[in-house]
């Protein structure tokens, strides 16, 4: 003969998640259709960060940019980034396509096996999702090497601002 089974009482937290706008980045193109406009926001996102910086732009059905996050933040040798970190946004805003960037503070944009296989991971996930993965650029100082569209964008030099009076040119 069995007792009968005795019923618990649990107590779970229950979540919401929500996007919160941090600031608004200026870049000057319609859309991210391209590799060159592409690499040369993102780049721009990035700047000339002193550590490495993954960054991901969230796209429409039109390739529009409908935001852009900064997912990790590493310093010289490399930064964290995980899979569902890099895609939690893009399922919050409801992004069709996504292009990641990240910046190589050594200056080489020539990706590393752990960029590579980054990438591969991205995209096999994001098939999963139903989230495109565009391209991952890896961005160095005189150009952007994509990943997975295997093509090299030269980006413009960084303008040195003019010497001011009394100071010696070189």
């Amino acid at each position: 003969m069995t007792s009968p089974a005795r019923q618990h009482t649990y107590t779970t937290p229950h979540y919401r998640l929500s996007l919160v706008r941090d600031r608004t980045v200026r870049y000057q193109a319609p859309s991210l259709c391209c590799a060159d406009t592409a690499a040369l926001a993102l780049a721009a996102l990035l700047g000339d960060a002193p550590g490495e910086r993954l960054v991901v732009a969230y796209l429409d059905n039109h390739l529009r940019v409908m935001g852009t996050e900064t997912i990790a933040m590493g310093g010289q040798t490399g930064c964290g980034g995980s899979l569902p970190e890099l895609f939690r946004g893009a399922v919050l805003i409801g992004a069709r396509a996504v292009i990641l960037a990240h910046n190589h503070p050594s200056g080489s944009s020539e990706p590393s096996d752990r960029d590579a296989a980054m990438t591969a991971a991205a995209v096999q996930a994001g098939q999963l999702l139903g989230i495109e993965v565009l391209d991952h650029f890896v961005v160095g100082d005189s150009d952007a090497y994509g990943i997975v569209s295997k093509t090299v964008v030269k980006l413009p030099r960084q303008q040195q601002p003019p010497p001011t009076e009394g100071t010696p040119n070189a």
